[in-house]
């Protein structure tokens, strides 16, 4: 499964709820990251005959654009490019081997704050070490138990859920493929506190997971069970205690943060990636909640001033 199909998919899921969660001009529609800083294609070598090729286009002015690309062979053993751009704090960086594809973008929200730039660009090194290793570990299996080896991929696209003046709420879709009979989709998300530059999860806004999931399904799961029984054909049965028909617990859900007026928190997004409400043929669900009283209930009183009623 090529990886720009699924980066494809994960980026529609992630603008339809962002139309939810966010105001009009409150979020950041870039698709590429941050952070200028030269990716390096490491090639093997060892074989008679090697190819390079690098190209870069230098920055504005400003300052504010640059990319960087590079290519490297070894014979017919192995080959890899790499390319990284950024534009105004947005970060796009991609690589592909003969053992995996990867991709990791970031908005310019992110690259505008040093020390959350400097955050996720750990966690990029992280998510590149971690489908380095595994693949090279599929294909040293595939190789020794004589199994056809399929290139393995990860792609990171994080995206504004919401911008207000104390924290940043972000949204990422991570979409995988490891050899298996078709890819997956995840769901990530954090919020990153401005003046204290810390990263929370948004379920830490609230006195507790529990108390979050007490307050959102009452609305919540009527709201799910009606778009399952759209998508499958028929209403779902009362009681059952089927895994794709019970409402499921908070911690399986990916919880986001939104905002429709840019100053304080108004919104609740539930996104569940497949498997989690229904079989993978029914693909993600995702719904917007607006705060209400119960929800505000819920706030932890630290962070009661940076949430208010939805409409």
């Amino acid at each position: 499964m090529p990886i720009s199909s699924r980066a494809a998919i994960a980026s529609t899921s992630a603008l339809i709820l962002a139309a939810g969660l966010a105001a009009c001009g409150t979020a950041d529609d870039a698709v590429a990251n941050d952070m200028g800083a030269e990716v390096q294609a490491a090639a093997q070598q060892g074989g008679t005959s090697s190819t390079s090729a690098s190209s870069s286009a230098s920055s504005n002015s400003d300052g504010t654009s640059m990319s960087t690309a590079t290519q490297s062979g070894s014979g017919n053993s192995s080959s890899s490019s790499s390319s990284t751009s950024t534009s105004n704090g947005a970060m796009s960086t991609s690589e592909e081997t003969n053992d995996y594809e990867f991709s990791y973008q970031w908005p310019a929200a992110v690259g505008r704050d040093p020390a959350l730039a400097k955050i996720m660009q750990g966690r990029v090194e992280a998510a590149r070490s971690e489908v380095k290793s595994q693949s090279a570990e599929t294909r040293a299996e595939s190789a020794e138990n004589d199994f056809p080896f399929r290139k393995h991929s990860l792609d990171i696209n994080w995206q504004v859920a919401a911008d207000t003046p104390a924290f940043l709420s972000l949204s990422g879709n991570v979409a995988s493929y490891s050899g298996g009979a078709h890819g997956n989709l995840f769901y990530d998300g954090l919020v990153w506190d401005k003046k204290n530059s810390q990263v929370f999860a948004a379920t830490d806004f609230f006195t507790s997971p529990a108390a979050l999931e007490k307050a959102v399904q009452p609305r919540l799961c009527p709201m799910l069970n009606k778009e399952r029984a759209e998508r499958r054909g028929s209403p779902i049965e009362q009681g059952s205690t089927d895994l794709f028909d019970v409402c499921p617990e908070i911690k399986r859900i990916n919880v986001l943060l939104g905002s429709s007026n840019g100053k304080t928190f108004d919104r609740i997004g539930l996104r569940f990636a497949p498997y989690v409400a229904g079989p993978y043929a029914e693909g993600t669900y995702e719904m917007t909640l607006p705060v209400d009283a119960a929800a505000l209930k819920a706030v932890d009183p630290t962070y009661r001033s940076a949430f208010s009623l939805g409409k």
